[in-house]
């Protein structure tokens, strides 16, 4: 799973019926920022909602390499238009 730069998939994934999947922890490394500023992202929408995956009675949020493709370019668009409105 590398492609995205700084992105590549770590001993941190969730494996959820035999199929693995990045956590929170290796969104933040790759974004460059903290799991609780990722979450802060995604609640003021500067970055998309991941998905989602059922195990078991609970929803878990998934990284997978098309959303941090998307959710850095969100970010990028966003530090971009703050950097111009200063």
């Amino acid at each position: 799973m590398i492609g995205i730069r700084g992105w590549s998939a770590s001993q941190r994934m969730i494996e959820i019926d035999g199929k693995r999947f990045p956590t929170v922890s290796d969104a933040a490394a790759a974004l460059g920022v903290s799991a609780r500023t990722v979450n802060e992202y995604v609640t003021k929408g500067i970055i998309p909602k991941p998905p989602t995956v059922t195990q078991g009675l609970r929803d878990v949020n998934v990284y997978p390499t098309e959303y941090m493709e998307r959710a850095m370019e969100c970010l990028k668009d966003f530090r971009a238009r703050k950097r111009g409105s200063r």
